[in-house]
């Protein structure tokens, strides 16, 4: 992808997500991870997005594929120990 298409789709996911249109903060997310698998922020929102939703096993996996790419990064971190505590619970939307 473009980088100014890239740009509008993470401003987009961060529309998606402040308007609690998780469905559509997934679906976006998805699609600049399946362009760019290396893209840090958007792998994270797409686990922030899955907690949300209440998809927690998913949020786990993806919150783990950002340690695969970055292993020191906190975010991912502090958001896989809050759902490894509590599986059933959803992270509180850091957008808004």
């Amino acid at each position: 992808m473009q980088n100014e298409l890239i740009k509008d789709l993470n401003q987009e996911a961060i529309k998606a997500a402040v308007a609690n249109d998780w469905k559509l903060a997934i679906d976006i997310n998805e699609s600049i991870v399946e362009s760019n698998p290396e893209d840090i922020a958007a792998i994270n929102r797409l686990g922030i997005a899955y907690s949300m939703s209440q998809k927690t096993a998913l949020a786990i996996k993806t919150f783990q594929k950002t340690l695969l790419v970055d292993p020191k990064n906190q975010i991912a971190k502090n958001n896989l120990a809050r759902l490894k505590v509590n599986k059933a619970s959803v992270l509180v939307n850091p957008f808004l």
